[in-house]
């Protein structure tokens, strides 16, 4: 074993920790604006403000639902332990999906590391027990957008 490869094995690979989805918007399914927020347990080697495309998100995260989430979708990491998905166009998307309907999986082959790189690529997999949130506005939120538009007429 090189000496490179054994300082990798005394390294943990970022993993998921929560993953918490918001409604973006005043519909109460999955639609545009909503939020997907992943935080991973480390620092990793992507820095804060690297904007990744629908494509890079798909190939990258692995959401379960792959097109299901829209025709485009948009990341920005807001600090090298958080990405935050933004669903920019959900035509094509599946309206009635939950949060909790979908999982994430690092893709190995985009090189997710620590960010000193000392890690293995993560090939973390995300569980129910780890979302929380909804795409879908609540009840409260509902209210008040009603009182708005009452007001309104």
């Amino acid at each position: 074993m090189h000496d490179s490869e054994q300082s990798l094995c005394h390294y943990a690979a970022p993993a998921f920790t929560q993953i918490q989805c918001a409604d973006g918007g005043s519909d109460v399914v999955l639609g545009n604006q909503d939020t997907v927020t992943i935080d991973f347990d480390r620092a990793t080697n992507i820095p804060a403000g690297t904007v990744w495309s629908h494509t890079e998100v798909l190939r990258n995260l692995n959401p379960s639902v792959g097109a299901g989430f829209g025709a485009a979708l948009t990341a920005t990491w807001s600090s090298s332990s958080r990405v935050v998905i933004t669903v920019a166009n959900a035509a094509g998307a599946i309206p009635t999906l939950s949060c909790a309907q979908v999982s994430y999986r690092v893709s190995t082959a985009m090189g997710l590391r620590d960010v000193f790189n000392r890690s293995a690529a993560s090939s973390s997999v995300s569980s129910p027990s780890m979302v929380s949130g909804s795409f879908a506005i609540t009840e409260a939120q509902g209210e008040v957008l009603y009182s708005i538009d009452v007001l309104s007429t």
